[in-house]
């Protein structure tokens, strides 16, 4: 019981930081990135205690830091794509216009935009994963072979949260643009400009 409200606390302030960092407007995208980081740390935590199956379970000194490793990450993600997409699609607005008019669905002509922003979240946990080992020894590797752990086992448990990491924040990138699209554009693909704040606001 504990464990979760305090994973509640958790998710609940790193979404008040990512919309803050981001520029996007709480009252409108709130639940929407809520929702989103819930879904993408709850289903890579569900199956990171499957590979680790600690008894029990539910126990603080599992959940928490593992899922503070999995929120610190997705919060430097949705910080960057909702950022890039939404201040790209305001700065390049006639060119999305454009597309619109010449009958592209709302989808197609936010296609470049959704795949830049993407691509901007993605990039630095993608170049750690191909140099994990070689030019990165993340701590959690380091300090289980300093605390006596074999190698290969201190390996293999980083890979997984490496993985944990990326599929978390794949997931929640994916979830809070498509899910925030809904809201901040209407039925006629028009942008709602009250989604968009300034940075620090």
């Amino acid at each position: 019981m504990a464990s979760g409200f305090w994973l509640l606390v958790m998710v609940t302030v790193a979404n008040l930081h990512i919309l803050t960092r981001a520029g996007i407007s709480k009252r409108h995208l709130f639940w929407v990135s809520q929702f989103s980081l819930l879904a993408g740390v709850g289903i890579v935590l569900f199956g990171m205690i499957l590979v680790v199956q600690p008894e029990p379970w539910y126990q603080t000194r599992y959940l928490i830091p593992l899922a503070g490793m999995l929120l610190g990450n997705c919060l430097t993600g949705n910080i960057l794509v909702l950022e890039r997409f939404y201040s790209a699609v305001g700065e390049r607005y006639e060119q999305f216009m454009g597309d619109l008019l010449l009958g592209a669905s709302l989808y197609e002509a936010l296609q470049p935009f959704i795949r830049n922003a993407l691509q901007a979240a993605l990039s630095p946990i993608v170049a750690t994963l191909t140099t994990l080992g070689v030019v990165a020894l993340p701590g959690m590797m380091t300090g289980q072979i300093l605390g006596g752990a074999e190698p290969v086992e201190a390996v293999i448990y980083q890979i997984m949260i490496m993985l944990g990491i990326a599929s978390s924040m794949v997931i929640c990138a994916v979830l809070n643009i498509v899910l925030s699209i809904r809201i901040a554009f209407d039925g006629y693909g028009l942008l709602n400009r009250s989604v968009m704040l300034s940075p620090e606001r």
